[in-house]
């Protein structure tokens, strides 16, 4: 391992910023291999939390190379985006110690959602989808209760919070979305990520409220990225897609007919409605 202070000596372009995150704008998108950036001999994790996402109560690791793959994939697209990262500073490896990897392509089939009526309301909505239907327990290999979406037309943004039995480090954890629109040429102008941790007494507190009234009960609010920039509504949602992977309520609420093809073989008219 090399010493972090001797590293960005070295390297100060991986300072970080006030969230413990490093722009992306001096790097190199062809470099991002799996959850490292190689750099010269080194290679510098992403934040554990990218590759470490305990899901459902038996605590399957989980990796997220999907999302990884996509930011990258975006980046090349967009080689002067406003695009920041949590890395895991206290974990730098010679290259020697690893294989060299292949890099993740975003490539699947990326569902349609209809931006421009989203943006035509007005006032404060708050929306929620719940699991009723445990088949996708098993499907899923997690449990999740339900998410929350709430749209604000004032500043045309969209927040999303799932509600889970997720556990890492002794906490439960939730994945949260913060984005903004611009509603003239209908793209994307911020973006930022997040896991947000609860003890039990916050989890039940949280439990009991909405999305637009939960008082940042959060106990951790550790953010992965943010992005800065203007930038397509498909290259938004295919990040979207696989932040919230395994999570079949995000594509109910911005899909609903693609929802229902997809998993048509176990969705119940008696319990998924």
């Amino acid at each position: 391992m090399i010493d972090k202070e001797l590293f960005l000596e070295k390297y100060p372009f991986f300072l970080e910023d006030k969230d413990g995150l490093v722009r992306l704008i001096n790097l190199e998108w062809w470099k991002f291999v799996h959850l490292w950036y190689l750099i010269d001999d080194y290679f510098v994790r992403f934040s554990p939390l990218f590759s470490y996402y305990w899901i459902s109560c038996e605590l399957t690791q989980s990796t997220n190379y999907v999302l990884t793959g996509s930011l990258t994939w975006l980046f090349e697209r967009f080689p002067t985006l406003d695009c920041r990262i949590r890395f895991d500073l206290n974990n730098i490896s010679p290259t020697s110690l690893y294989r060299d990897g292949e890099l993740w392509w975003w490539g699947e089939w990326l569902p349609k959602f209809d931006l421009e009526k989203l943006l035509s309301k007005i006032g404060s909505l708050v929306s929620k989808k719940n699991r009723r239907n445990t088949k996708f327990n098993e499907l899923m290999w997690n449990i999740i209760h339900s998410t929350e979406f709430w749209y604000q037309s004032v500043d045309k943004s969209l927040q999303i919070e799932e509600l889970t039995e997720n556990i890492f480090d002794n906490f439960y954890v939730n994945r949260y979305l913060h984005t903004e629109f611009n509603e003239v040429d209908k793209t994307i102008k911020h973006t930022d990520w997040s896991f947000l941790f609860y003890d039990s007494c916050e989890r039940e507190n949280r439990s009991r409220v909405r999305l637009d009234s939960r008082l940042k009960n959060a106990n951790k609010d550790i953010k992965l990225f943010r992005i800065d920039w203007k930038i397509p509504l498909d290259e938004w949602l295919s990040i979207l897609y696989s932040w919230f992977e395994y999570n079949e309520l995000v594509l109910e609420w911005f899909a609903p007919n693609e929802y229902n093809i997809k998993y048509s073989d176990i969705l119940d008219p008696l319990i998924d409605w």
